[in-house]
């Protein structure tokens, strides 16, 4: 695919608003068609092609979303634009083992879309974004060897010694896990056992405050 193509729906991405009538989604998602069959040997030509692609993709669409009227959480446009953020990101995660960063630099990215749902007043999605985000932490490989706990079984923050120590990583698992306090207070839901979650949330992140400073 040529480069005009990239232009032109990095354009769209920019330019377009509600009020347009054409929907992104399927035009992102036909140009990143080779990531839905992926193998081991085109992930270094692929990740040459789209990374920078992806890159400018993921520093347009927080500033798009930021700019949506919170009050339209079921607005086309906004979702439109998570559809294609979440997209982009799997696609990025696809590429990770081609690129020279931290583990979690990708779930950074992560992160950022969390608080776009948040912003958007789509609690639960950022709450179930949110419980992705720490599935995928508790797999990660810090390599640092640690002895399976018995007490981490069935808990959803991962055990801050597998990080090494690593601050920015503690800011990280932190800032996830207070962002997804905040959506189920201001969801307001009356299920109690989403406050349960909250409340279970809040317990198992508490060792890792000793690496963060506020």
């Amino acid at each position: 695919m040529s480069s005009a193509t990239e232009s032109s729906l990095l354009s769209k991405l920019e330019s377009s608003s509600s009020s347009t009538a054409e929907t992104l989604f399927p035009l992102f998602s036909n140009y990143l068609h080779p990531f839905s069959d992926l193998t081991n040997h085109q992930i270094r030509p692929l990740a040459k092609q789209f990374l920078p692609f992806l890159n400018r993709a993921l520093s347009i669409l927080p500033k798009r979303l930021s700019s949506s009227d919170p009050r339209s959480s079921n607005d086309r446009f906004a979702l439109d634009l998570l559809n294609i953020y979440q997209l982009c990101l799997t696609c990025l995660d696809s590429l990770s083992s081609q690129l020279s960063c931290k583990p979690y630099s990708v779930h950074v990215q992560r992160v950022r879309l969390l608080h776009c749902m948040e912003g958007l007043g789509r609690y639960r999605d950022a709450e179930a974004e949110g419980f992705r985000v720490l599935e995928s932490f508790r797999g990660m490989d810090f390599g640092v060897k640690v002895k399976k706990s018995a007490n981490s079984a069935g808990k959803f923050v991962p055990d801050v010694e597998k990080s090494g120590g690593d601050k920015e990583f503690a800011l990280l698992v932190v800032e996830v896990v207070a962002t997804m306090v905040k959506c189920a207070a201001l969801g307001q839901r009356k299920d109690e056992e989403v406050y349960r979650r909250v409340i279970g949330l809040v317990e198992e992140v508490r060792p890792w405050f000793r690496y963060v400073s506020f």
